[in-house]
């Protein structure tokens, strides 16, 4: 059931008629006053959805947008609208996937001279402790995955590098033996 309350002259009146399958969902308001005086001015008769707060209401468990069409001569009909549930925006996010290459002095390929190599995620310039390691089984490559794009929706993007770790001014000793580090490539 529905419950609908009149107005007069958009003021509440307290008369309610309970709207039910059963009546057809129709009910009327009978014998109201036409003006307060004898030739005064007419009123003027609404009706409101009881419990309809800015045009929405809450019936088990689900919002409905409340409309309103008609006239006093005409009768008044009250359209409730299922609303979409609200889905909870879920930020986006990204993977960042690195590789290392063992090259010569020359840039030329080279069998690396460790079995591994451990590097760390940085979001903004900023160590985020998250490791990955690199070896010959996983082809040197791995991801960091599932980050966020932004700490707020439609915030500016983060942005995401790795570093070696034991990597120092470019240089890391492996081995036994110094070598330059370089990185390359982007986000994308």
């Amino acid at each position: 059931s529905v419950k609908v309350e009149l107005y007069k002259d958009g003021v509440a009146t307290g008369q309610v008629q309970e709207l039910t399958k059963a009546n057809n969902w129709t009910a009327s308001f009978e014998k109201q006053p036409v003006s307060a005086t004898l030739g005064g001015e007419a009123h003027q008769y609404t009706v409101k959805e009881v419990g309809e707060i800015l045009n929405n209401i809450q019936v088990t468990g689900k919002w409905y947008g409340v409309g309103y069409a008609g006239s006093m001569k005409e009768g008044f009909t009250i359209t409730n609208k299922e609303k979409t549930p609200w889905a909870p925006m879920i930020p986006p996010t990204r993977d960042v996937k690195v590789t290392k290459e063992w090259q010569d002095s020359d840039g030329n390929k080279i069998d690396a001279p460790v079995d591994s190599v451990t590097v760390e995620l940085y979001k903004d310039g900023a160590a985020t402790g998250q490791v990955q390691e690199l070896t010959k089984d996983n082809n040197w490559t791995a991801s960091f995955e599932q980050l966020p794009v932004s700490a707020t929706l439609g915030g500016e993007a983060h942005q995401y590098t790795v570093k070696e770790v034991g990597e120092t001014s470019n240089s890391i000793l492996l081995a036994g033996k110094w070598y330059g580090v370089g990185y390359a490539g982007s986000m994308k």
